[in-house]
């Protein structure tokens, strides 16, 4: 069996509050986050955070996880993270919390996601 290869996402502005999406447990999707709207001046994304939130539980053995590798990355204005597993049936709550150059911690609106 080869490598699981991403599924890649359009990028989520921040301000876009009716997103969400619906993941397969065994597939490996990307998240990426553009803050571009938040930044004022030369301020830059320097770090982000990612939690998951569990809101409804499933059946299976493996939890919604980031992945380790690839790892979650910040290439400002965008911060970006890689989805594992998740339990058939649960709904879940994935947040990013970027801090800037400047010290400006920015959280953005919360993505659903469901999996199967």
């Amino acid at each position: 069996m080869g490598a699981l290869m991403p599924t890649y996402r359009p990028v989520l502005p921040p301000n876009n509050r009716a997103r969400g999406f619906v993941k397969a447990s065994d597939d490996v999707e990307t998240v990426a986050i553009d803050f571009t709207d938040l930044l004022t001046g030369a301020d830059a994304v320097a770090s982000a955070a990612w939690v998951i939130t569990t809101l409804t539980a499933g059946t299976g053995d493996t939890a919604l996880a980031i992945a380790v590798s690839p790892a979650a990355s910040v290439a400002t204005p965008v911060a970006t993270c890689w989805l594992t597993g998740g339990k058939t049936g649960a709904a879940y709550e994935l947040a990013c919390t970027a801090t800037t150059t400047a010290g400006r911690v920015i959280t953005a609106p919360a993505v659903r996601v469901d999996t199967y």
